[in-house]
């Protein structure tokens, strides 16, 4: 016998909250940001170093090296959004400190300090 759900005082969203869908574009939006920055000083300064050792390895190999960063981002993107997604399953919407929405923020601070450390990194060696 089936269990009747709709006794089920608490349902899962299937979806992100207004909050963490614009966080996670935010989030998003500096990951591409990220990479055209590596692709172009890859691709266009001669000088250009990878300060990543992931990325470093392939260095000698253009088409390796951007495959490489373009799979690792659309992979840390995905494992975002699954992981706002498993707290979004088990924690009701509107609670204090919600999983997801620490997520999104963490992700989207993180990427965001990242990124202003790579461009001021830059400007320092090249100015």
């Amino acid at each position: 016998m089936k269990p009747n759900m709709s006794q089920n005082s608490y349902s899962p969203q299937n979806h992100l909250t207004p909050w963490q869908a614009r966080t996670f574009l935010l989030f998003i939006i500096l990951m591409l940001a990220d990479l055209t920055i590596t692709s172009y000083g890859f691709l266009h300064v001669p000088g250009f170093i990878e300060a990543n050792p992931l990325y470093a390895q392939f260095a000698g190999f253009p088409v390796l090296f951007l495959n490489t960063i373009v799979w690792v981002k659309l992979g840390v993107i995905a494992g975002v959004l699954v992981m706002v997604q498993w707290f979004n399953d088990r924690e009701p919407e509107g609670t204090p400190w919600h999983g997801g929405d620490v997520v999104c923020a963490s992700a989207t601070v993180g990427m965001a300090g990242l990124l202003a450390i790579l461009l001021c990194g830059n400007l320092a060696i090249i100015l």
